[in-house]
């Protein structure tokens, strides 16, 4: 979000959580998604501005799947 990092995010798998970090020139990215079965994920943006020794939450959000047509 905001600049265009100079590569992509890398991440890891931890259980049902992935998360993906990222560098840039002014700042640490840490995008960490949580899934709970097919149907809802927990996703949240944390910054650091210290080289990764503190994150800072930038935003959070919960998304569920509506009562319409299964995905495929």
């Amino acid at each position: 979000m905001g600049a265009n990092p100079p590569e992509p995010a890398r991440g890891t798998w931890d259980g049902d959580t992935l998360t993906l970090r990222v560098t840039t020139p002014k700042a640490e990215g840490r995008y960490t998604y949580r899934f709970h079965g097919d149907d809802r994920y927990d996703f949240r943006i944390e910054n650091s501005f210290d080289g990764g020794k503190t994150f800072g939450r930038f935003m959070e959000g919960t998304y569920q799947r509506s009562g319409g047509a299964p995905a495929r």
